[in-house]
């Protein structure tokens, strides 16, 4: 239900822009983070050196952002239960560049033939040249300048794991809360349901 919610809210004040690639995507990060994000955009110079190239990421996988939530274990999809912050961004990704090989190091999207850098780049799930596991599972889009994307919604949840694979998620008070699947729905990790309080 929540990209339902997402999307719609979003169509509702201004649809997303087919001419340079719109899309609502995910970023994980901390409180403090949000903050900073929300004041002064998404700021590609404070990231951290990445596997598709320097930039700021993102996805469309709750799981993927995920891994980038906690305090503790960054960059691991950990069951520790505190809260977690996510930003639901509108990010403009351009020319994107589709790359099958990991970009250690770069510091911006490669060259087109010709006809300057590409706008974004973004990966796909399967084999990958030089991934540490030669296999990518989530898709991931990275972009190098801030003008690209806008933090449109902060989500704050809190994460729990129950046995067997039950995830159960609550966003902050008054706002969104998933419910626990029945015993007869198989729902896999990271697949919550949504609804509104």
């Amino acid at each position: 239900m929540l990209p339902f919610l997402v999307f719609w809210a979003m169509a509702v004040k201004e649809p997303l822009a087919p001419d340079v690639d719109e899309k609502a995507l995910l970023h994980g990060t901390s409180w403090e983070n949000a903050n900073w994000i929300v004041r002064d955009g998404f700021d590609h110079r404070t990231s951290k050196r990445g596997m598709y190239g320097n930039g700021v990421y993102f996805a469309g996988a709750a799981c993927k952002i995920h891994q980038y939530t906690c305090k503790l274990h960054k960059g691991q999809a950990c069951d520790c239960p505190h809260e977690r912050t996510l930003i639901i961004a509108r990010v403009a990704l351009g020319d994107s560049y589709q790359t099958n090989r990991t970009l250690w190091g770069e510091g911006r999207p490669p060259n087109r033939d010709g006809n300057g850098a590409y706008d974004s780049v973004h990966v796909n799930p399967g084999p990958v040249l030089g991934h540490p596991h030669t296999c990518q599972t989530h898709q991931e889009f990275v972009i190098a300048d801030l003008n690209q994307a806008y933090p449109a919604f902060v989500v704050q949840y809190d994460f729990e794991w129950k046995w067997p694979q039950t995830w159960l998620w609550s966003v902050g008070k008054n706002r969104l809360k998933s419910e626990q699947p029945s015993r007869s729905t198989k729902s896999p990790p990271f697949q919550p349901v949504w609804m509104v309080l």
